[in-house]
């Protein structure tokens, strides 16, 4: 078995749809948002040109890897 995950941030969208073509089985799944290294984690944001990492629960995580367009993660 090979999970491929869902939509982007959990969503029931496009990116959910084409990878529901492969299967129609689904089952619950959950993530977790930890760092282990605070300041190597804060070292990466800054070097991505982000001043202060964001909250844990805002955005895209980590948040060194966001699009540089300014986007938002849904969840």
């Amino acid at each position: 078995m090979l999970n491929l995950g869902g939509g982007l941030g959990a969503q029931r969208d496009a990116l959910f749809a084409f990878k529901s073509e492969f299967s129609s089985m689904t089952r619950p799944y959950a993530t977790v948002r930890y760092v282990l290294d605070g300041q190597r984690y804060a070292a990466l944001c800054r070097n991505a040109g982000l001043q202060d990492p964001p909250a844990l629960g805002d955005g895209w995580f980590p948040a060194y890897l966001a699009p540089m367009s300014g986007a938002t993660h849904p969840g």
